[in-house]
């Protein structure tokens, strides 16, 4: 009777319904008038939310005695989020509130556990294959990207970020990264390119330009249509199988009917010879 009750506590409805009501307390105390008003209260339910989890990991824990817990990722996955944001539990006992903001970050992790319903996405096992196969096959790729952004950092530091006019977006090569990085996404590029040229003579422009639409091209064009061509080739891949392998299987099945109507035709012209 007890262990039923306890299987109805921990089910995946009730915890997947406590992790809402958590994401609903932390959405409310993020905003500044409610925190005012019933930041204990929601502070309350928090802690009551974070105690359910802790008692949660201990009863699946038990009720297997640790053999089969581990077996499963997602046990195991459930069991890093609560261990992440446990130490909020001390909170109330005046442990840890020099670093109240960390902990409440901390706290966003418990929400990470909603990632449990891709369980109930049909196929997610094949889809999840096929973003870990497209991952590798775009490694090779984001490297690339990356030297990219790191090669037109380095040189925007020394065409815009060095002697006179120089500017803050690209004060060193980090910030310079960053901001290729922002030109690469093509947010704004041309608003740049037209401030820095803006303030250079006819030829300097020029060159500006050239250089931003260049940047632009790489990065933003080229790079970023083979990066997605890749991750999209890879993710339909197994489908392509799949149907590679019903076309094999067709084209066997069609041989084999092939080969037994010439059989049957064979006998049949026999009998009428014989006859």
């Amino acid at each position: 009777m007890a262990r039923g009750w306890l299987a109805q506590v921990v089910s995946d409805a009730v915890v997947l319904a406590v992790v809402g009501l958590n994401a609903v307390v932390l959405f409310l105390d993020a905003f500044p008038q409610v925190h005012d008003c019933c930041g204990v209260l929601l502070w309350a339910v928090d802690y009551v939310c974070i105690l359910f989890f802790v008692i949660e990991a201990v009863i699946k824990i038990s009720r297997t005695e640790g053999r089969h817990y581990f077996q499963s990722g997602w046990n195991v996955f459930d069991l890093l989020i609560v261990l992440a944001s446990s130490p909020a539990l001390l909170v109330p006992f005046g442990f840890g509130t020099q670093h109240l903001a960390g902990l409440l970050v901390l706290r966003l992790a418990r929400l990470l556990r909603f990632l449990k319903l891709l369980r109930f996405i049909p196929n997610v096992e094949r889809l999840l294959e096929g973003a870990r196969r497209a991952l590798r096959a775009s490694v090779g790729i984001l490297l690339v990207t990356f030297f990219y952004i790191f090669i037109f950092g380095i040189a925007a530091t020394y065409f815009f970020g060095m002697g006179e006019g120089a500017l803050p977006e690209f004060s060193n090569p980090i910030v310079s990264m960053y901001t290729m990085f922002k030109v690469f996404t093509i947010e704004g590029w041309f608003e740049m390119a037209d401030v820095i040229a803006g303030t250079s003579t006819a030829f300097s422009a020029h060159l500006v330009r050239s250089f931003f639409v260049l940047a632009v091209v790489i990065g933003g064009i080229i790079i970023l249509s083979l990066l997605n061509a890749v991750f999209v080739d890879e993710m339909s891949s197994d489908l392509a199988e799949r149907h590679e392998d019903n076309v094999k299987e067709l084209q066997t099945q069609i041989t084999e009917l092939t080969a037994q109507l010439h059989e049957r035709l064979d006998r049949i012209t026999a009998k009428l010879e014989g006859g």
